[in-house]
């Protein structure tokens, strides 16, 4: 995309480096996918060519909580709470909505 999707939330490398200054273990778990930020040169695209153009390539995670349920999750990064090693849904069935807060 030529946007950062900031609706998904924050990435797996965002989310460990949380977990990390908490003091938690990494974990592929912490949340579903991966962004890459890309330079594509400044003639890649046919309505700009002397601006530098961006791209972000964003990646779906395999996640070992959800393998067998293909489900998106998250883990808490909050120290003293009991589930910050199990997986929570990342999307709000009801709604459609993505979830960043811990259910437990």
């Amino acid at each position: 995309t030529f946007h950062p999707l900031l609706c998904l939330g924050r990435s797996l490398k965002e989310e460990n480096e949380r977990r990390r200054r908490a003091k938690l273990e990494e974990s592929l778990d912490a949340s579903f996918f991966t962004m890459e930020k890309r330079k594509i040169g400044r003639v890649a695209v046919s309505w700009s060519k002397n601006k530098e153009i961006t791209v972000y390539l964003y990646r779906r995670v395999s996640q070992t909580g959800s393998a067998d349920t293909g489900r998106a999750l998250f883990l808490c990064s909050n120290k003293k709470c009991w589930g910050n090693s199990v997986g929570t849904a990342a999307l709000d069935e009801e709604t459609g909505l993505l979830v960043e807060e811990c259910v437990y």
